[in-house]
């Protein structure tokens, strides 16, 4: 009986929170979005202001090295959930972002900070990130915090809402 319960707590807490992986780089074939990063992009549709120090931020994020802890993960793997064709130099992208310190008419700040500060935590397979990474492996929030304007992208990066709505 112990064993069973062991068994179902622990489907049942697995089922309640997943991650998402996510594929990022500017030749990722078979991509699901390509999105158009930089930090001068006057008519972005997203505009990110980004940084370790942010007064008042929207929420903040942190880089984890445990990979369990991690409510996203940015991967080389090609299996990753979401494969993403970014950078800045796409053509015809699904999505543009603007991101830098202090962006101008901004829709969302988020701040970089350790990550048991965080309000989300990422890990990544490489030993840097960029920033323009980390906005992409936070789409879904972003996207929440700007009241589901962009459903439709969010949706044609094949992302399951969670089930327990700790990330969305």
């Amino acid at each position: 009986m112990k064993t069973l319960l062991v068994f179902l707590f622990t489907i049942i807490g697995s089922a309640a929170f997943s991650q998402i992986s996510y594929k990022i780089g500017p030749n990722v074939p078979f991509e699901d979005i390509s999105i158009k990063t930089s930090n001068d992009l006057p008519f972005a549709d997203i505009k990110v202001s980004i940084s370790e120090e942010i007064a008042f931020e929207d929420f903040s994020v942190g880089l984890t090295q445990n990979i369990e802890a991690a409510d996203f993960i940015i991967t080389k793997d090609p299996f990753a959930d979401v494969k993403v064709k970014a950078g800045t130099n796409i053509s015809f992208p699904d999505l543009t972002i603007e991101y830098d310190e202090d962006v101008s008419f901004k829709d969302v700040s988020i701040l970089i900070t350790d990550e048991y500060n965080a309000d989300y935590k990422i890990y990544a397979d490489d030993t840097f990130i960029s920033k323009s990474d980390l906005i992409i492996a936070l789409l879904p929030i972003i996207n929440k915090k700007m009241n589901g304007k962009f459903n439709g992208i969010i949706q044609q990066m094949n992302i399951k809402q969670q089930t327990n709505n700790t990330l969305f």
